[in-house]
């Protein structure tokens, strides 16, 4: 690494240039005086005294008694440990003295307000935050299922309905199949006469609303807006009011805990080494709808599918021997298995979704 990028990297942890280039200027010295090292760094001789001072009351440079005095660079990874710790501590007493000034402003904001941003990510946020506050109820508008293919606000949902808060979704039919009971506690379909609303709607303890604008018809580059401004509270509460009129009720299917071992008949002296619940990626190796269960369940002489919808199951078993390869893979964050098996001749893959693939892997051994 050059001296130049040394010298940005130091001033990036708070010492000034004259400092940075010093301190880089004895490490490359060894022990100098500050003649030799004023030369090197290529620091006004006016200047150095107080350069090297100021090194010395940050411990980064030590000075001996000899005459002239002489200058020894403290070790760099002391060093580097030093200026980390500084520099987490005044990133702390950052986050609180910013934490405090935000509180401030917010205390100062009156409640009826309305927020137009431009930031998808800052939208995001601001809905996740609401979300997270929510004690009663949620209610959603998205036809677009541009909320629900989310994931963080996916799992946010969830986690808001177990605690007992009350969430409605209003979507289309096609989007309501792919819902899960597990965001929501009712699915209510709209017609075709509010495909017109592109924008997506929240609203949140019939307090706070949040807005995803479907084009940018408010300025060239707005994505939405956020508040408590009680004029668009009640446009949006008069809005989902009419949609519920006029909506129908979605029948959510509950899907209960399976053991996967009372459908597989385990036939002696053949054993069950490993299962898990997975997600099917394809092939689409059953034809039920969501919601159902599915598990891959490991013996010692088949790969077993298991997939479990009401009172139907379908089982599909490879026998151990025609299995070539399993492959852990990540894609898109998501860990996935890779099953290749000889099939009549010829091979076939099938690729689903796991929440541990060691442990898939393991039962391989």
């Amino acid at each position: 690494m050059k001296s130049e990028d040394l010298v940005s990297l130091l001033t990036e942890f708070g010492l000034t240039q004259y400092e940075a280039r010093a301190y880089v200027s004895l490490l490359e010295l060894g022990r100098a005086n500050a003649n030799q090292i004023a030369t090197r760094a290529e620091i006004p001789r006016p200047k150095i005294y107080e350069t090297m001072q100021s090194l010395i009351d940050k411990g980064l440079a030590f000075a001996t008694t000899t005459t002239p005095v002489e200058y020894i660079a403290n070790d760099p990874e002391k060093v580097v440990t030093m200026l980390s710790e500084r520099y987490l501590k005044a990133a702390e007493r950052l986050k609180v003295l910013l934490a405090n000034l935000k509180a401030k402003q917010q205390a100062q904001i009156v409640a009826e307000e309305i927020i137009f941003t431009k930031n998808e990510v800052s939208l995001i946020q601001e809905t996740k935050d609401r979300i997270l506050k929510s004690q009663i109820k949620i209610e959603i508008f998205d036809i677009n299922e541009r909320i629900l293919a989310n994931e963080d606000i996916v799992n946010l949902l969830a986690t808001k309905k177990k605690e007992g808060v009350f969430i409605v979704i209003y979507t289309i039919d096609l989007v309501a199949k792919k819902i899960s009971h597990e965001i929501t506690s009712e699915i209510r379909t709209v017609s075709s006469e509010f495909y017109t609303f592109g924008d997506t709607y929240l609203l949140f303890d019939n307090n706070t609303f949040v807005i995803w604008f479907s084009t940018r018809g408010v300025s060239n580059s707005y994505v939405g807006c956020y508040g408590s401004l009680e004029a668009v509270n009640k446009l949006i509460k008069f809005f989902l009011k009419v949609a519920h009129k006029e909506s129908k009720l979605h029948r959510i299917s509950e899907i209960t805990e399976v053991d996967p071992l009372k459908y597989v008949k385990i036939v002696s002296p053949e054993m069950v080494i490993a299962y898990q619940k997975i997600s099917y990626i394809e092939p689409k190796i059953i034809n039920y709808e969501q919601p159902y269960s599915a598990f891959m369940i490991i013996t010692s002489s088949r790969i077993i599918f298991l997939s479990v919808y009401g009172n139907d199951s379908k089982i599909v078993a490879i026998p151990r021997p025609f299995v070539l390869y399993v492959t852990p893979l990540l894609v898109n964050g998501d860990q996935l298995i890779r099953i290749t098996y000889m099939k009549v001749g010829h091979y076939e893959e099938i690729l689903v979704k796991v929440r541990d693939p060691q442990a898939i892997l393991r039962a391989f051994i």
